[in-house]
């Protein structure tokens, strides 16, 4: 099978407040690993996020475009601790790039991260789709289509996508299956609207998942669809 993954970043920072958790980030890898070596391809879109995002308030006199070439340069610092977890665990990834710098990765193409996952590396994917106003959302759905995904997984901080914010609310719902429609008319904000649009075009079949579960994707796989959220058509 093959999965395309995409990271929340504020699950990564975990019990940090702006930084990569370096231990939880190790665990994460060791689970995407033990995913991969039961024959499964995997590529993850990267998340975007940095310090400057907290900084925003006090920075409104930036153009939204240039501000959004910031958060893009962010996936780039992100996709090489990413990928140096990998090599410390002894596990080849490939980074492409939306942007060509040489030193870190490839220039995304189909035929090239395709190629790579059938040799069984992790294919890391960073900076979205290299333009502003449109966000990591946008080129985790564009990337599952372009890589004919079975599985389009986000890997957040929750359980469920829930019918409000469970963080503010303590009697949000978790929804366990609903469709794009469904998203779109509930303004449930899983993900931004150009992206909900393109995955209900194509009829994409989207898990959302505990990050910290992640491990438990292979029960998935296997037909358990008890813990989690399913969204299709």
């Amino acid at each position: 099978m093959r999965i395309l993954l995409k990271l929340s970043w504020e699950a990564l920072m975990w019990k940090f407040s702006y930084w990569i958790d370096n231990e939880f980030l190790n665990t994460l890898v060791k689970k995407i690993i033990a995913i991969s070596n039961e024959w499964h391809e995997i590529a993850i879109v990267v998340w975007s996020g940095n310090i400057f995002r907290w900084l925003w308030e006090w920075a409104k006199w930036m153009m939204r475009n240039n501000a959004d070439m910031i958060w893009m340069v962010a996936t780039i610092m992100n996709s090489v601790a990413l990928h140096d977890s990998f090599q410390n665990q002894w596990k080849e990834s490939q980074i492409f790039c939306a942007k060509t710098i040489d030193s870190i990765g490839k220039l995304f193409t189909y035929e090239d991260a395709v190629k790579e996952m059938k040799d069984w590396k992790i294919v890391i994917i960073w900076g979205w789709t290299w333009n502003p106003f449109f966000t990591t959302d946008t080129a985790w759905i564009l990337r599952a289509l372009e890589l004919e995904c079975e599985y389009v997984v986000k890997a957040t901080k929750v359980d469920y996508l829930y019918d409000k914010d469970p963080k503010k609310f303590d009697d949000a719902k978790p929804i366990k299956r609903t469709t794009f429609m469904e998203v779109l008319e509930k303004d449930l904000r899983i993900m931004d609207l150009t992206a909900i649009s393109l995955a209900k075009e194509n009829k994409i079949k989207l898990l959302i998942m505990n990050i910290e579960k992640l491990e438990k994707l292979i029960d998935f796989i296997n037909g358990d669809e008890e813990i989690w959220t399913i969204i299709e058509n």
